[in-house]
């Protein structure tokens, strides 16, 4: 983080185009282009989507407007929860860097905010009816932010 990446801006841009790479480790690749604002652009792949981006033109995963969306609601439902809404943040803090620059398309906010709330509950053992699909996403991203 503190070292110019400018002089390695191709081999990161290589890192986040190769459709071989963990998507954790491409989204950190572009989070250090965008932190020292490089301006390239790139081709991101993951998640049966595809965009061209320049870093100089994103901002960090913490700041995108799903983001958000999401954490406000979580916040207001679950402000007398603050060890759910603790663990909620957590992992989606997580998750949105393995979903960078794209987020949690094509998931409404909402319903990716109640979904989370139903994925912690249900690692706590209070299993309730919930989205499957969206859980389904939520567990293949926790999945992938478990670098080995």
């Amino acid at each position: 983080m503190d070292t110019n990446v400018r002089q390695l801006k191709e081999p990161l841009k290589e890192i986040i185009e190769c459709s071989t790479i963990h998507p954790f480790v491409q989204s950190l690749a572009l989070i250090l282009l965008v932190e020292q604002e490089v301006a390239i652009n790139v081709t991101v792949a993951k998640f049966n989507q595809t965009k061209v981006v320049n870093p100089t033109e994103l901002v960090l995963p913490n700041q995108l407007p799903q983001y958000g969306e999401i954490k406000n609601i979580l916040e207001v439902k679950l402000e007398q929860d603050p060890s759910t809404l603790e663990m909620v943040q957590y992992l989606m803090a997580k998750h949105a860097i393995v979903t960078y620059p794209f987020e949690w398309h094509p998931f409404e906010a909402d319903d990716v905010a109640y979904s989370y709330i139903d994925f912690v509950l249900a690692m706590l053992g209070n299993v309730q009816e919930m989205d499957y699909e969206i859980i389904d996403f939520l567990q293949m991203l926790e999945k992938l932010t478990e670098l080995h």
